[in-house]
């Protein structure tokens, strides 16, 4: 899958297939679930920092990745 074709579908402009979905959630090893929960949006900013400082202080060898992903999504 190209980029354009995954920001049509994060934008909305295209819906994803239920293979396309399939695809992004072997390649993130996730279950499709996890994509339509948004139990994240009421949790309080300062409870969100501390979660996420707890995530990178159990994954130190994933802070680089962490660190890459955090910078494009602001960049956007």
């Amino acid at each position: 899958m190209n980029a354009r074709s995954l920001s049509f579908i994060e934008c909305g402009i295209n819906f994803v297939t239920s293979k396309t979905l399939s695809k992004i959630c072997d390649t993130l090893k996730i279950h499709p679930k996890l994509l339509f929960e948004f139990e994240y949006l009421h949790i309080p900013h300062q409870d969100m920092k501390e979660q996420l400082n707890n995530l990178i202080d159990e994954n130190p060898d994933k802070l680089s990745l962490i660190y890459k992903l955090i910078t494009l999504i602001l960049k956007a």
